[in-house]
């Protein structure tokens, strides 16, 4: 991902002495609809490992176009030597998702006699690099071998005495926290709900008490006064 170099051989161009040849690197969409942000600085820079075999004719650095990067150059005299692109990629997701990532590009040029007719390489974008895909393949295993061995814990378990009791013996049962209700809870609801004041209303026209101040259950009637407390209540106003 960011700040890791992923390197991609792309093979050996063999061709004749004095001879001018170009070699492409297309750049693809990927398997996941990853893209090129046309937008980003997208760059990249061409090294020669050994001048004197292998002349370079195009640009030694530049933008990356949509298409991809063309190489131009001459081999000059009888030998072998390396070209590394380094490319660094704006890559985005259809989904939004967007990195920077490091891709380095080696292609190997050998003098020979013939030409072997190597003239592209096709790189496919990834936002998932293959070591991260291969540290998240190495943690995914680690944790199975994790779950089989505490699996294999319990089944070679020292059983209990036929004489210890139920109820010291650990459950079976899955807890389940739903399903559990606390007890604790359960007493204190219930006393709040005991010790908690009846507020009367007096109804307006028959003059019957009921807890209920929507209407009067004995005549029906909406018109319900709340009875006022006995106690002194002060309130203090600032």
């Amino acid at each position: 991902m960011f700040g890791q170099k992923a390197l991609h051989l792309m093979g050996t161009l063999e061709s004749p002495l004095q001879s001018e040849q170009q070699f492409r690197i297309n750049i693809a969409r990927g398997d996941n609809t990853e893209h090129l942000n046309k937008d980003a600085p997208n760059s990249f820079t061409v090294e020669v490992a050994d001048a004197s075999v292998v002349q370079l004719l195009s640009a030694t650095n530049g933008k990356i176009a949509s298409e991809g990067i063309t190489l131009k150059f001459n081999i000059l005299k009888e030998g072998q030597t390396n070209i590394t692109v380094n490319c660094t990629l704006y890559i985005c997701s259809d989904e939004g998702m967007c990195i920077m990532k490091k891709e380095s590009f080696e292609l190997i040029v050998k003098s020979s006699t013939a030409s072997n007719n190597l003239s592209s390489y096709q790189h496919k974008l990834s936002i998932m690099s293959t070591s991260s895909s291969k540290d998240t393949n190495k943690k995914s295993n680690r944790k199975n071998s994790n779950n089989n061995n505490i699996s294999s814990e319990y089944k070679h378990q020292k059983s209990y005495h036929p004489t210890t009791p139920i109820s010291l013996l650990p459950s079976t049962v899955p807890f389940n926290s739903k399903a559990t209700s606390n007890p604790f809870a359960v007493e204190n609801k219930i006393r709040e709900e005991k010790q908690r004041p009846v507020v009367l209303y007096r109804c307006g026209s028959c003059g019957m008490e009921s807890p209920n101040f929507r209407a009067c259950s004995s005549c029906q009637s909406k018109l319900m006064y709340k009875k006022r407390t006995p106690k002194f209540i002060h309130h203090d106003a600032q």
